[in-house]
């Protein structure tokens, strides 16, 4: 969501910011609150759900999108992105499937279910995520 349209200016609304809460984790959710209150917006607006799909790998091409003495932000790698989005494997994440992949210079499945399996090694999702890149990089060769 919001990660697609900062880091790659793709222009689509997104209704929340997907994000992991490392430390401080009440703090965060009452600053969260705070901010929803104050804007108007869902006490949802900051959404813990896809944590199901991070890798446990750690991301070290991570960008550091915020930094201070109080809350550190980070955004993830497209490598990242990519992974998680073929993990989740729904059909409206297929265009920013496509930016990753044009971003990243990968022109095969086989290329990207690599980066895949690496940070998804007991993942059921490895045929499904292969046949949605084919169609896909099919597309994206016309």
């Amino acid at each position: 969501g919001a990660a697609m349209t900062l880091a790659f200016e793709r222009e689509r609304a997104t209704h929340d910011v997907d994000a992991r809460i490392d430390a401080g984790h009440g703090a965060t959710v009452a600053a969260v609150r705070e901010i929803a209150r104050k804007h108007g917006l869902p006490d949802s607006w900051l959404n813990e759900q896809a944590t199901a799909y991070l890798p446990g790998e750690k991301d070290t091409r991570a960008a550091t999108v915020y930094d201070s003495p109080y809350l550190v932000v980070t955004g993830a790698s497209a490598e990242h992105m990519l992974a998680m989005k073929l993990e989740s494997g729904r059909d409206s994440d297929r265009e920013d499937i496509e930016t990753l992949l044009a971003h990243i210079g990968i022109e095969t499945a086989e290329h990207a279910l690599g980066i895949h399996d690496r940070l998804f090694p007991q993942s059921k999702r490895s045929l499904s995520a292969r046949i949605m890149l084919e169609e896909i990089l099919k597309g994206a060769c016309r």
